[in-house]
């Protein structure tokens, strides 16, 4: 009996066994009969550290339900969590089978992972006062801070995100406590007393940001980094000229040649002008040489006048006492000629020897008073036309002397003039020395200008303007499936100080990525 009892409970629990087994089998079956293709968006959630390294990524999928059925998606994930109801997953090899009801919004889950890869790589630094500093150390204080936000492509990420993802960074600042001192780069947008300064980062991009403000006391909402695919053909249908590009930039690269020529002659024209206001400096200085000797000669010039009309009047009174001294010879010679004559007759009753020698005596004197005569009248002759010829030369001396003191005021004001020349000239070198760095400031606008064209260039062979390709967007978490869309969004910690003015960092983290996705709508 025993034994019957067994045996019936051997074939019995076969039968179990092959009717789960069936059972089973045809369950599977029928469930992959009714397995429907996910359609689905994908939101990643990251959290960075103050520094702007990665401190937990979250993914939000969306999955369309247009029917009731099983809807199978991929993914490794280190917890997965329901957001939309109680359905629970089941995990097979990275297969995540959700049997769910038909929603007109869709369901959600979310799914933690381990680690992963952005699209961009974030750094961040804070400084206060010109010190580097840990943003959790400053909160509550109050001084200057400097912010410097760098983003670059992350190699380590996905090509399709490091090629067609753009980065937005908002970076939120309340007016009640701070002032900005400079953004550069920044678009601002002001709602009540909040500014927020917004950055972009376009595909294959490095950026780097620099936020200086003044603060009362130093606290911050968390900055968010959106990245988002890129396509230009949405907002852009331009037919773009390559070859006009190119020729763009090739004249811009002529203006930027040709205006360092214009620098470089500008340098020379400077240089000639030192050389021509160095030259007029020492002009100047010759002349006031020059001035001065014609000064000394106008002096030496009158001074000899005036001598000369001295001698001058001499010789006059010299010229006259010479024509009175004539009359005198001639009334002399006259009364010695008579008396001569009147004593010849008496000589002739002189014994002959006598007689002779008197009349030589007398032909002597005779002779000598003629030549004291002729030499009397070349005497006077030549002091009267001595006297001519100084009277001549001493009216000479005074025209001499006027020309001296004109001269001399010629000399005055061509020294003026020359002091005049070299002031304006030393302005003009000086002015035209401002010229060259000017210029180059020209240079250096006009190099960006067409840097900026270049990378414009680079940029729409980047973006593939009017290429009509068209990329499937790639999942963040499996390359199993084609998702509908993938969007990041990236937040760094809150900055907030305590009412007892503690500071405290608040982390995004604690909130459930639901919270945080619903506060995107809030």
């Amino acid at each position: 009996m025993k034994k019957l009892v067994a045996c019936f409970l051997t074939v019995t629990l076969l039968i179990s066994i092959f009717s789960l087994s069936a059972s089973a089998s045809d369950t599977e079956s029928t469930e992959s009969s009714q397995n429907i293709t996910v359609v689905k968006d994908e939101t990643v959630y990251a959290d960075l550290k103050t520094d702007g390294s990665i401190s937990g990524i979250t993914v939000v999928n969306r999955i369309d339900t247009p029917e009731s059925g099983i809807y199978l998606d991929y993914g490794v994930y280190d917890s997965i969590t329901n957001l939309s109801g109680s359905e629970t997953p089941v995990l097979t090899d990275g297969k995540i089978s959700w049997q769910l009801p038909a929603r007109d919004a869709g369901f959600y889950y979310q799914g933690k992972l381990a680690d992963g890869e952005l699209p961009f790589a974030f750094a961040v630094t804070y400084r206060l006062n010109g010190q580097e500093v840990k943003p959790e150390d400053i909160v509550g204080k109050e001084g200057r801070i400097e912010i410097t936000l760098k983003i670059q492509p992350n190699v380590e990420a996905k090509a399709y995100y490091r090629e067609n993802y753009l980065c937005q960074v908002q970076l939120p600042l309340d007016l009640d406590e701070n002032t900005v001192v400079s953004s550069s780069g920044a678009s601002t947008m002001i709602s009540g007393k909040t500014l927020t300064l917004a950055y972009m980062v376009l595909p294959q991009k490095n950026a780097q940001y620099r936020v200086v403000y003044d603060t009362e006391k130093f606290q911050m909402a968390s900055m968010t980094m959106t990245c988002t695919c890129f396509d230009s053909s949405s907002f852009l249908n331009l037919d773009i000229d390559a070859g006009g590009i190119t020729r763009m930039s090739s004249g811009a690269g002529e203006i930027v040649s040709g205006t360092e020529k214009l620098k470089a002659g500008l340098i020379e024209l400077n240089k000639g002008l030192q050389h021509i206001a160095s030259g007029s400096a020492q002009l100047q200085q010759g002349a006031g040489t020059m001035r001065q000797g014609i000064e000394q000669y106008s002096a030496g010039a009158s001074n000899l006048a005036e001598q000369f009309k001295q001698i001058s009047g001499g010789t006059s009174q010299l010229s006259q006492q010479g024509h009175e001294l004539s009359a005198q010879y001639t009334s002399l010679s006259s009364g010695v000629t008579a008396m001569m004559n009147q004593l010849t007759p008496l000589l002739d009753s002189l014994p002959a020897e006598q007689r002779q020698a008197y009349l030589q005596q007398i032909g002597t004197l005779k002779v000598q008073l003629s030549q004291y005569g002729s030499g009397l009248s070349s005497y006077t002759t030549g002091v009267a036309q001595s006297a001519q010829g100084i009277t001549e030369f001493s009216t000479g001396l005074d025209q001499f002397a006027q020309q001296g003191t004109e001269l001399k005021s010629g000399s005055v004001s061509l020294a003026n003039s020359l002091t005049a020349l070299t002031s304006g000239l030393n302005q003009l070198a000086s002015s035209a020395s401002v010229l060259p760095v000017q210029v180059q400031k020209l240079i250096d606008g006009q190099r960006q200008f067409k840097n900026g064209i270049d990378e414009a260039s680079g940029l729409l062979e980047t973006l593939s303007f009017g290429s009509g390709e068209e990329t499937k967007p790639v999942s963040f978490v499996s390359s199993k499936i084609s998702p509908k869309s993938v969007q990041f969004i990236i937040r760094t910690p809150d900055l907030k100080a305590d009412a007892d003015d503690k500071a405290s960092v608040t982390d995004s983290g604690k909130l459930s990525v639901w919270e945080r996705f619903l506060n995107l709508f809030r």
